[in-house]
């Protein structure tokens, strides 16, 4: 979603400089470029802003422009890590097994290593995704 508010932003840029260069002959294509472009980066940030993960009630919630995309109970997780590659992707291994990615982190979504306190960051993030620790079992 950011990257879409950011492509937007360059072609409403590019349609009002093509529109300043000849005032007095203002293309058709410039003028619909410049609408299209403000609309798609008014809706790209906008919806990039509304990409989160939501930890509340003993549930995750992955949102992706503010609606939900999953929901996960917290005592489904066993285990939660970020992946390594260019860009910070939150996955939680469940139970059963199976593994889900969380997307809806949106534009915090940046390599750890250009971020001051990247790791601690993630490892804090982790913590809260994991949730509170469960109270510890007698066997008396």
């Amino acid at each position: 979603m950011f990257l879409v508010g950011v492509i937007g932003g360059a072609v409403a840029i590019v349609s009002a400089l093509v529109m300043a260069s000849d005032p007095a002959r203002i293309p058709t294509a410039a003028i619909l470029g410049l609408v299209v472009g403000l609309l798609l980066a008014l809706c790209g940030f906008g919806g990039a802003a509304g990409c989160r993960i939501v930890v509340a009630n003993n549930q995750i919630c992955d949102q992706l422009a503010w609606l939900t995309r999953q929901r996960v109970q917290q005592d489904q997780v066993a285990a939660a890590h970020v992946t390594a590659g260019a860009w910070r992707w939150f996955v939680l291994e469940l139970h059963d097994g199976s593994a889900i990615t969380l997307i809806g982190a949106g534009p915090q979504q940046f390599p750890a290593r250009l971020i001051a306190n990247g790791d601690p960051a993630d490892i804090a993030a982790i913590e809260v995704l994991m949730g509170p620790d469960p109270a510890p079992r007698s066997d008396t």
